[in-house]
């Protein structure tokens, strides 16, 4: 796999990420200890666990980067003793996590590998696990730490929604504080981001974490799918139609096209096997638009209103992030709901995606 000048993608990603974790914290900050350390059927158990578990793996993803050993996979570590500290911790993690794709700081991690990796694997057929050993490329493990925050995080918000806490935005493209691009200047701005292959590894694992959420959802049943389970959009069902909805909203922008009026409640396909043969549809084309003959449409830039109104110039490309963002967001909240109904479903890590070239 070529290397991927992605500096300008790690710097929104980052930045993104920086500010989610804002207001998390600041969310968890107005509760009390009893009520962070609740059972609440999340994956980790409570949202202290979650929270703890978010930065236990941003510290072995920089320690890789830095070229060190993180060791033993340990999932129930606990890096700081009490909120405060945690809080602390992160804000910590957060900065370093910029400085990542800082142009002053050293970019020669972006071209090495970590060796002899073993892990589970989801099959691309179902919930089979088999050791592996693979040469991972730093930059994928960047990319997974994004994608694992945002996961456990979403798991974080549902509990958060379940209490009757308004988290807010969580759309990419309005980070405050994105530097933003201009036609007659972009160089003094946010550069244009050679992302193909970056872009292809994100497409590639997200048509597989939908190829193996569709199975599963398929084998709970019609009305499991439909039940109201408190989730933002109430249940399974209609959860996995806003996704595809918004999905088909940000190709309409990248194509040039006009969505219309955002109504997050609509439901594409009503019935489940229409719906699947949807997405799988929209994941194919998304799997596209990083092709080497199709990339004139990374170059342009849309201006867009938040729901707050604020308006602003957004490149294709955030957009185009913020559809794996989205997704891994909105599916996090169904993979919770599977777990507390005891469903397995497995391994969520980018460098594990099956069929990748490394």
């Amino acid at each position: 796999m070529p290397l991927m000048d992605f500096d300008a993608c790690g710097q929104v990603l980052a930045r993104y990420n920086y500010w989610q974790n804002r207001i998390v914290f600041g969310l968890c900050a107005q509760m009390d200890d009893a009520a962070l350390h609740a059972k609440r059927g999340l994956f980790f158990g409570t949202i202290h666990a979650t929270l703890h578990h978010i930065l236990y793996v941003d510290q072995r993803i920089l320690t890789l980067l830095a070229g060190g050993n993180p060791g033993a996979y340990d999932p129930a570590q606990l890096p700081a003793p009490d909120f405060a500290t945690l809080h602390r911790l992160r804000e910590e993690t957060d900065a370093a996590i910029l400085k990542c794709t800082d142009p002053d700081s050293p970019k020669d991690w972006q071209c090495k590998t970590f060796h002899q990796i073993e892990h589970d694997e989801i099959e691309r057929n179902g919930i089979g696990r088999n050791k592996i050993a693979r040469d991972i490329p730093l930059q994928v493990y960047f990319l997974h730490m994004f994608n694992h925050q945002t996961h456990h995080r979403s798991q974080v918000t549902s509990a958060l929604y379940h209490l009757g806490l308004d988290y807010g935005v969580t759309g990419m493209p309005f980070t405050p504080e994105m530097p933003q691009p201009t036609f007659e200047n972009r160089n003094n701005h946010m550069p244009l981001m050679d992302f193909n292959a970056c872009g292809r590894e994100l497409a590639r694992y997200n048509s597989w974490q939908n190829r193996v959420l569709f199975d599963l959802c398929d084998k709970i049943g019609d009305d499991a799918r439909r039940a109201d389970r408190g989730m933002f959009f109430g249940s399974i069902h209609a959860t996995l139609n806003h996704i595809l909805y918004i999905d088909q909203r940000i190709t309409t922008l990248l194509k040039g096209g006009n969505p219309g009026a955002f109504t997050p409640t609509i439901i594409i396909a009503d019935d489940f096997a229409e719906l699947r043969k949807m997405r799988e549809e929209m994941d194919a084309f998304l799997e596209t638009l990083t092709d080497h003959e199709n990339t004139g449409w990374q170059e342009n830039i849309r201006t867009l209103a938040d729901v707050t109104g604020k308006v602003r110039d957004v490149p294709l490309q955030v957009l185009y992030m913020q559809i794996f963002n989205h997704q891994t967001h909105h599916r996090s909240q169904i993979t919770s709901e599977l777990h507390k109904m005891g469903v397995d479903y497995g391994i969520t890590d980018v460098p594990l995606t099956p069929g990748m070239p490394f």
